[in-house]
């Protein structure tokens, strides 16, 4: 985000091409979180006092992946259920998630602002 910040003050990349790398930034930093809380799932879940995963056989990581993204993205489809004290874990990635996805559209809003503004003064 800071490099974004400071190639804005710049002056470069005004434009279509620069809304088009602030948007796949912020898909990549939400894609690095989700990964970041599926591996603290997998940590947190290899000790049974947190609790399981319910629903579905939870063995791989691209099922800790899945689990992160759904409660990330609050879409919650409900294959899988959080058992035991990992269900307060699976409460603040919901709450880190919506948080984040709403701050990385206001990003995005002010960077399309930015360019409609610097199109108007050319």
């Amino acid at each position: 985000m800071l490099w974004l910040k400071r190639s804005r003050t710049s002056g470069q990349q005004i434009g279509q091409n620069r809304i088009f790398k602030v948007m796949l930034c912020l898909i990549f930093a939400h894609i690095v979180e989700i990964c970041l809380f599926a591996f603290a799932y997998k940590l947190m879940l290899s000790d049974p006092k947190f609790g399981s995963l319910a629903g579905i056989d939870v063995n791989s990581i691209t099922d800790y992946l899945y689990y992160s993204s759904i409660v990330f993205t609050t879409l919650g489809f409900g294959d899988i259920v959080p058992k035991g004290l990992i269900r307060l874990f699976t409460s603040i990635e919901s709450l880190t998630g919506i948080s984040l996805v709403a701050w990385s559209m206001s990003v995005a809003f002010l960077e399309i602002q930015h360019v409609e503004e610097n199109k108007k003064c050319d």
